[in-house]
């Protein structure tokens, strides 16, 4: 009678389809990887921030939208925070902190809000954040004399 299992023909055969197996799985990934644009599918996706630079010479509250989900399920969200004085003359894109304007991001063309003391006859302050990588909006708060704060808005290019 013959033995259907035959242990040196199995070993070769459980090799080549284990080898088979690697390569279809390593395909899809790579596959996986053309699809997504190599994009991670669960990670946060980093590329839909612009960049607002607020050049000011008092301490702004700002209230912006920004994206915290993933490539395929973008959650966006509205949050707060302070942008401390830094000078409405400074260099947005200066090297250091103490040479350069505070950055204010959101999601790519999105209402960015701004509040402070004396701006706008005590309303929010709103503009529309860049809407890609290239461009960053330039926002400047001047404090003048008489305690009116008025603002200037460019759209520069990123260096």
């Amino acid at each position: 009678m013959f033995r259907i299992v035959r242990p040196r023909s199995m070993i070769l055969l459980g090799a080549a389809i284990i080898v088979v197996g690697i390569a279809a799985l390593a395909g899809a990934v790579w596959l996986v990887g053309l699809v997504t644009g190599g994009k991670v599918v669960g990670d946060p996706d980093l590329e839909t921030g612009s960049d607002v630079a607020v050049c000011s010479d008092v301490k702004v509250h700002v209230w912006a939208t920004v994206n915290l989900g993933t490539v395929t399920r973008p959650d966006n969200k509205k949050v707060d925070y302070d942008v401390e004085a830094t000078g409405h003359n400074r260099d947005p894109f200066g090297r250091t902190l103490a040479t350069s304007c505070q950055l204010a991001s959101g999601a790519f063309g999105t209402r960015v809000e701004f509040r402070a003391p004396n701006l706008n006859k005590g309303r929010p302050f709103y503009v529309t954040g860049p809407t890609d990588r290239q461009h960053v909006l330039v926002v400047r708060l001047t404090h003048h004399a008489d305690g009116t704060v008025t603002s200037t808005q460019e759209l520069v290019i990123a260096r």
